[in-house]
């Protein structure tokens, strides 16, 4: 950071008075007298040096901010900044759009996961879903066949990828609500599948939903006294078999959706306790 012209000066004066044969000018050297003139004159030329060297660093920072570094991260932002329906053009040695076009980035939740692979290494596991409304969804077709293109040709060479886009993990759970009856079962039954599904919604993307959590939102509702966790269990797709779990779970797809298959559902699976 540049220094002040008052400090570059007081720093010059203390050199000089560290000098022995010079003490006695250094000790007296003043801003009035022609010496002293001389070195204010010089440290106003140093702090215009300071204040260009850090202004070029502010410019190289701000460069290596936006340099294609290729880690995670930069992939992610890539990815979010996909554009539906736009073609890719030859910029400056990238591939990039001729115009920024926010309504068509489709993108709305990204996550990437690098794996090992035996045979080829590192690979990035991408998660990707697009909005409905205020609902999480899978990409279409031939969106997915825009952004796998579009992914082609913005990567670094060699850099391998695995794309996964659903309509979020399907989730079944099942617990005992024990609860005062003094509060009606109907009350008691909508606020305790408003925390299960507020819960699972307000999940970060890719993040874990565990269990000790959302047994802690239940136990909030009003009216029930205690929750015994029974069982959960997810699929990635509905023709996937379930896998149960017990702590806690990492959507397949990036987010869960609850199940609302007959019998699988919250008001199947719930059982209610009067205590």
């Amino acid at each position: 950071m540049a220094r002040t012209q008052q400090a570059v000066f007081d720093a010059i004066k203390a050199s000089i008075t560290a000098e022995p044969l010079l003490v006695n000018v250094g000790t007296n050297l003043s801003k009035t007298s022609i010496l002293g003139l001389f070195v204010w004159l010089v440290a106003g030329a140093i702090v215009v040096v300071e204040t260009g060297f850090d202004a070029f660093k502010l410019e190289v920072q701000a460069l290596g901010a936006a340099a294609q570094v290729g880690n995670l991260a930069w992939y992610r932002a890539k990815i979010l900044a996909f554009q539906y329906g736009d073609n890719l053009t030859f910029i400056n040695n990238i591939y990039q759009y001729a115009t920024i076009d926010a309504t068509k980035q489709i993108i709305k939740r990204c996550s990437i996961e690098e794996t090992s692979d035996l045979q080829i290494g590192g690979v990035m596991r991408i998660k990707v879903a697009k909005l409905d409304g205020t609902n999480l969804v899978e990409l279409t077709t031939p969106e997915k066949n825009a952004l796998t293109s579009y992914i082609n040709k913005v990567r670094f060479a060699g850099a391998h990828y695995q794309l996964f886009s659903n309509n979020g993990d399907i989730l079944k759970v099942s617990f005992q609500v024990y609860y005062d009856p003094i509060i009606p079962l109907s009350t008691v039954k909508t606020n305790v599948e408003k925390a299960i599904t507020d819960y699972v919604a307000n999940l970060p993307f890719n993040g874990k939903l565990v269990i000790s959590l959302l047994t802690d939102q239940i136990q909030l509702v009003e009216g029930v006294t205690d929750v015994v966790f029974v069982s959960a269990a997810s699929k990635f797709s509905a023709g996937d078999a379930y896998e149960s779990f017990t702590r806690f779970k990492v959507a397949g797809g990036g987010y869960f959706r609850i199940s609302t298959t007959s019998t699988e559902t919250l008001n199947d699976t719930i059982q209610y306790i009067a205590q």
